[in-house]
């Protein structure tokens, strides 16, 4: 007699269940919709975090130069900066540290649509 054993794991598929998109600009921010769910993503401690958006005063608040946004994994505290000249439009966000040194960034999660998961597969 034989038997054979078999695993089976659940679990997202390659690439997970959502779509990402770099909130860079305050155009970005400000596109944001109550409800909508962002990946906040430490470079200190590899940490993501996700925050739902509760206002659209939060989501500004999010881009808002000179304000502090802080890790809940590490603690580590990461400023808003703008940078390029005031000139340009748009100016990008950046959430740097004490260093000035890049340290975190944000991005919408979108759910992705079945047609995301075909995988190059005709119907």
């Amino acid at each position: 007699m034989t038997l054979a054993s078999v695993s089976l794991l659940a679990g997202p598929p390659a690439g997970g269940w959502y779509k990402e998109k770099t909130l860079s600009t305050a155009a970005d921010f400000a596109a944001l919709e109550l409800g909508d769910q962002v990946a906040q993503v430490c470079k200190k401690c590899d940490s993501i975090s996700v925050v739902e958006i509760q206002s659209k005063d939060q989501a500004m608040d999010f881009c808002k130069e000179g304000a502090t946004i802080d890790c809940p994994s590490c603690g580590n505290v990461a400023k808003v900066v703008r940078t390029g000249p005031p000139s340009q439009s748009p100016q990008k966000i950046e959430f740097v540290d004490e260093h000035g040194n890049a340290c975190m960034f944000m991005a919408k999660l979108e759910p992705k649509s079945p047609a995301d998961f075909q995988h190059g597969h005709k119907q």
